[in-house]
């Protein structure tokens, strides 16, 4: 993955590098996945009482789970652990499993030669 050039391009970059995490003390992390939720948790936090009342359904999610593991299911295991080792730490600090997007969340092992 890392010598097709991915590596450099600002949109594949994790978050961890963008965002400075340890440079900054963030007050609110929201998730796409839990973004009616968070938004309701910021308002009340900023002491806002309500965000565009009138698109009460924009952030209804769908399929997106099931579209990425659609995608996820035609690579490699190899390929999963480059993946896994390139985002490790996106994936602790928003608590994401690489699994919980395998068909069936499949286990897999990755080698210490990915580090």
């Amino acid at each position: 993955m890392m010598s097709t050039g991915l590596s450099g391009d600002v949109h594949w970059q994790p978050y961890s590098k963008l965002c400075h995490v340890c440079l900054f003390k963030y007050n609110f992390i929201g998730k796409y996945e839990t973004i009616t939720e968070d938004l309701r948790r910021l308002r009340s936090y900023l002491g806002i009482k309500s965000i565009n009342p009138d698109n009460k359904n924009y952030f209804k999610t769908g399929k997106t789970t099931e579209y990425y593991k659609s995608l996820y299911s035609n690579l490699s295991n190899e390929l999963i652990c480059d993946l896994k080792y390139f985002y490790e730490d996106d994936l602790k600090l928003f608590d994401y499993r690489l699994e919980d997007y395998l068909i069936d969340q499949r286990t897999i092992q990755c080698s210490s030669s990915h580090k």
